[in-house]
């Protein structure tokens, strides 16, 4: 017996729930691209017409290789052009520049780790200590500081 939408008791009466449950669940993810590919559908739109999340709509356009990138690839019909600029570079006028201020403190990563063979914590110590910042000016980290290092050693 449902006691309420979405709720119900303990009891054998629990079929009607059980089948609004798998028609929502219904749609195959090829439908759900041709939703959202064919008749220009949001993910958000898709989500209400199947009766998923929205979540659960990406992941399955994800699933698909169905992405804004691609998207914005085919209807352009160009190359996806690069959202953020490596750490020592920026963009300007949609082409990648060399910034040297960031370049100096990559050329620093690059001597602590490489030439003075300082361990991984240690260089991130040094830089903090020397008061350098990231690009969105928080403290470096290990993580932060091994990518910049993977990038620009042997380049500078």
């Amino acid at each position: 017996m449902v006691d309420q939408a979405g709720h119900c008791t303990n009891s054998k009466d629990v079929a009607d729930f059980i089948g609004i449950f798998a028609i929502s669940k219904g749609a195959g993810t090829s439908e759900i691209g041709d939703l959202y590919l064919i008749e220009k559908l949001t993910a958000a739109q898709v989500a209400v017409r199947v009766g998923i999340s929205k979540a659960s709509v990406l992941r399955r356009l994800h699933a698909l290789g169905i992405r804004k990138e691609t998207l914005a690839e085919v209807a352009n019909d160009q190359p996806r052009p690069a959202v953020r600029a490596p750490f020592g570079q920026r963009i300007i006028a949609g082409k990648l520049v060399n910034d040297r201020q960031e370049q100096k403190v990559a050329r620093l990563i690059v001597e602590l780790r490489a030439r003075q063979n300082l361990g991984w914590n240690e260089v991130v110590r040094r830089l903090n200590e020397d008061g350098l910042r990231t690009r969105s000016g928080i403290p470096w980290k290990m993580g932060r500081v091994r990518m910049v290092f993977e990038r620009w050693n042997g380049k500078l």
